[in-house]
């Protein structure tokens, strides 16, 4: 019955050992890590060590840029909730949508974001398969909006409604 934290992306492996030592606790590795069928440990074990060797800075760059891609999501997420006149209706059946044209003068990302806030706020955090929901899925919601189609889209529990005027999310 032991708590465990993870991930802790601000350290290295060594770092980790060194301080659970210091603490006298007992450092545990996760049995999946050494399962190099799994893409996350292919690039552990394989193309992380090729980038060290080439760049031995590579692991602190690529932690900076996950935390400054971190934060530009942020600011995204702020524009695409703030600046897209987002509609929302909580009543049974329930509805969220935005203007058409001005979903079309975003960039794509910006889009994207709106869709994952208002599937998000139409099913009160719950109810969407997300895992169901791929790039190309978005992708022709996007392409619908850019070429003024109106067409309508069936997700996992949810249907996306690309209009003249609106695009809703039920």
């Amino acid at each position: 019955d032991h708590a465990i934290i993870r991930p802790m992306l601000e350290i290295s492996r060594a770092d980790s050992e060194a301080i659970c030592s210091e603490y006298g606790l007992a450092y545990c590795t996760d049995a999946s890590n050494s399962d190099e069928t799994l893409t996350r440990n292919k690039i552990r074990h394989q193309v992380i060590p090729i980038l060290k060797s080439l760049y031995p800075n590579a692991a602190e760059h690529s932690s900076d840029l996950a935390r400054i891609m971190a934060s530009v999501q942020k600011v995204v997420e702020r524009q695409a909730c703030t600046y897209l006149g987002v509609e929302h209706d909580s009543s049974p059946g329930n509805w969220t949508s935005a203007s058409t044209d001005w979903l079309r003068l975003q960039e794509d990302v910006v889009i994207y974001e709106w869709l994952t806030y208002a599937l998000q706020s139409v099913c009160n955090g719950g109810g969407v398969n997300y895992d169901k929901i791929n790039n190309q899925m978005v992708d022709d919601v996007i392409q619908a909006i850019r070429k003024r189609k109106t067409k309508t889209y069936y997700w996992p529990n949810r249907v996306i409604e690309v209009g003249i005027e609106q695009v809703k999310i039920r």
